[in-house]
């Protein structure tokens, strides 16, 4: 449009794969980036976004949607780099990142010992880092203007609840009227605590969009509810069985999601009451989840995670304790990523005829949880090559209590906001090849993006 103002658009990472988001906003001089996240299956300058890119760049803001890794955890490393960048986040993600980036301090230290260019950071960085987070509510409207903004009238910012996790926001960019809406990782539906997704009623000019769940195989995703009573149903059939469950999940929002899943199931006496084993990171965070639930938007506000009993399983001596009685565990991390307690408990559980491995979200195809999940009792699975390998005796089950939006839902985003420009990350080829096939033909006037790292894209010249 003419006398429009310039807007650029650069993936620095999370271009056609999930992991290392971060997405480059130049609005009339004044630069934003979206998310500073980490790849999770990968160490040192591979895991991060290409900071690179931005290095002569006007850099002013980093605005995170939300504390999972793939989202939060390079921001010490963009800090080390840009010292002088506003960073601006929910409150609730703010109290996340202090306990997730301490908690990450010995990993990365661990990672990063023998590579030669990338320092690690320590907890007093962290400490500093986490106290410089500017908050933002939702529904309230922070006024942003660069160092080199070339105009009087700032950049509106404001977040919209994106029904991912707690503290997750997608973010709304108004300058001179063209609207840009980032979703982050967003959920139009409800899960067992945090609802869904408030989307603004507002048309937009540019919609960054992931699409996690939009390939082809992704549509035929069940509902939580279906969902909820084949876990029941499974449940019920290993615990009568005198087995126990291992349940690999992430500390942040899966722990707290399936916990409550597992407390309803129980209050609506659809399973029996069983002993849960969770314990570390996944606690800390269901306090936050609990002293926040009445400023959230939880279903159930008065419900509190802390009132489900469950036994600490750092405090277990032997895993066979886990199986005197039938019995669920809940561990992370969510991909059974080695050296993880979750990675550990399953090769104890593989070789446990009355045991079950239930995996209940995204798994990377080249994690080992996919390959756990894409086994059956009989097979024969090797994480390493020349490493030890193992027989599958337990069950394996695999269940989608999906955080994102199913593929129906992504387009459903686009058709409400009515965007001019679609840019579609966060996800697979498929999964955003499929996207894009069915945006043309719901919102055919919408130009179609698929970034690339380190291509820029010009909008309104």
């Amino acid at each position: 449009m003419a006398g429009s103002p310039q807007i650029k658009f650069t993936a620095l990472g999370g271009a056609g794969e999930i992991g290392a988001n971060c997405y480059y906003l130049n609005i009339d001089g004044t630069g934003i980036l979206l998310d500073s996240g980490q790849h999770p299956r990968k160490t040192g300058l591979a895991s991060l976004p290409d900071f690179s890119i931005i290095e002569n760049a006007d850099l002013d803001f980093v605005i995170i949607s939300h504390a999972h890794q793939d989202h939060i955890a390079a921001l010490p490393f963009l800090i080390k780099r840009f010292p002088y960048l506003k960073i601006i986040a929910t409150p609730q993600t703010k109290q996340i990142a202090f306990l997730t980036l301490h908690n990450a301090v010995s990993i990365v230290k661990e990672q990063l010992k023998d590579d030669e260019e990338l320092a690690a950071f320590d907890h007093e960085e962290v400490e500093l880092l986490v106290r410089t987070i500017e908050t933002l509510r939702v529904g309230e409207v922070m006024e942003l203007a660069g160092y080199n903004h070339r105009s009087r009238h700032p950049v509106l910012l404001e977040f919209f609840e994106a029904g991912h996790i707690l503290g997750s926001c997608s973010v709304s960019l108004d300058y001179k009227g063209v609207k840009t809406f980032y979703t982050g990782d967003i959920n139009l539906s409800s899960q067992r605590i945090q609802a869904g997704a408030v989307l603004p009623k507002f048309k937009v000019d540019n919609l960054i969009l992931e699409s996690t769940n939009g390939s082809q195989a992704s549509q035929t995703l069940a509902g939580w509810e279906t969902e909820s009573a084949r876990f029941a149903s499974s449940i019920n059939e290993i615990s009568v069985n005198g087995g126990s469950i291992l349940i690999p999940v992430f500390a942040l929002g899966k722990f707290q999601e399936i916990l409550g899943e597992l407390a309803w199931l129980m209050k609506k006496r659809k399973i029996p009451v069983l002993p849960i084993y969770s314990g570390g990171l996944s606690e800390k965070i269901t306090r936050l989840y609990d002293g926040n639930r009445y400023i959230s938007n939880f279903n159930d506000p008065d419900f509190e995670l802390r009132e489900i009993p469950r036994e600490d399983l750092y405090k277990v001596n032997s895993f066979e304790e886990l199986f005197r009685t039938p019995s669920i565990v809940l561990a992370s991390s969510g991909m059974m990523i080695a050296g993880t307690y979750s990675f550990n408990l399953a090769k104890f559980w593989l070789r446990k005829g009355k045991g079950a491995i239930f995996t209940v979200g995204y798994m990377d195809p080249e994690s080992p949880g996919y390959l756990i999940a894409n086994s059956k009792k009989g097979d024969k699975i090797q994480f390493f090559e020349g490493g030890e390998e193992y027989t599958v005796a337990c069950e394996i089950r695999k269940f989608r209590f999906s955080a994102h939006s199913s593929g129906d839902e992504l387009i459903k985003v686009a058709e409400k906001l009515r965007p001019g420009n679609v840019f579609l990350i966060h996800g697979d080829d498929d999964s955003i090849n499929y996207s894009a096939s069915r945006i043309r033909r719901t919102v055919p006037a919408a130009k179609i993006f698929v970034p690339e790292k380190g291509r820029e894209i010009i909008l309104n010249a």
